[in-house]
This record gives structure tokens, C-alpha cells and sequence, in this order.
């Protein structure tokens, strides 16, 4: 049990998440060059009123931790149930399962503006 706690402790909590498919709640995988802006540009269009009432949820999957403005705008009270940021690596399988990838109905790959 002890081994257990300390093996929770080594890892974030982005690095342990687990995305929990849902099949009438469709997702996409955001990855790439992923700012804060980008993302924000991203989220405008994906949750816009436009793309009519259906629920939808966006999965970041990045290598890194989220830094503080990462972290306030995903846990603003209307982006908190819709965005989940997994920290790793989207050329490793592990961490595509996590993100359930095989499940999700676009990849939106984003590349450095210049």
C-alpha cells in the first residue's frame, strides 16, 4: 500500500488521468504547438452555439505540465467540463489509449505560428 502512495505522489495528476470515453459525447485530440491563445482560438470554435447544443469534449494531450494560465482557463466554471489536459506523449500508444484516441472524431494538430 505504501509503494502505491508513493508511486501517486512521483506522478502529476495530468500524468495519471485518464480520459473515460463516452460514445453519445463525441471528443477530439488537441495537440502540437498548443498555447494558450491557440487553444483559446480552438475552444471559440469548437463550443461555439453555431455547432448546434451537442456536448462535446476537447482532450489536450501535451508532454508538459500545464503552466498557471493553462491551469485558470481549464478550471474556469464553463471549460472545466468540457476540456481535460493530459500530460504526454502523442506518439506513444500508452499515452494515445489514455486520451482515447482510437474513439475520438477528429485530431486537431496545432503548429508553431512562425
Amino acid at each position: 500500500m505504501n509503494d502505491l502512495l508513493i508511486l501517486m505522489a512521483s506522478k502529476s495528476v495530468y500524468e495519471r488521468i485518464l480520459y473515460n470515453c463516452n460514445v453519445e459525447i463525441p471528443h477530439v485530440i488537441i495537440t502540437g504547438q498548443v498555447t494558450l491563445q491557440s487553444l483559446q482560438n480552438v475552444c471559440i470554435e469548437l463550443f461555439h452555439p453555431d455547432h448546434g447544443s451537442m456536448q462535446r469534449h476537447a482532450i489536450i494531450l501535451q508532454p508538459f505540465e500545464p503552466n498557471n494560465m493553462f491551469e485558470v482557463y481549464l478550471h474556469a466554471p464553463n471549460q472545466s467540463d468540457k476540456i481535460k489536459f493530459l500530460k504526454g506523449n502523442p506518439m506513444l500508444m500508452k499515452d494515445l489509449s489514455r486520451a482515447a484516441t482510437g474513439q475520438a472524431t477528429a485530431a486537431i494538430l496545432l503548429a508553431d505560428r512562425n
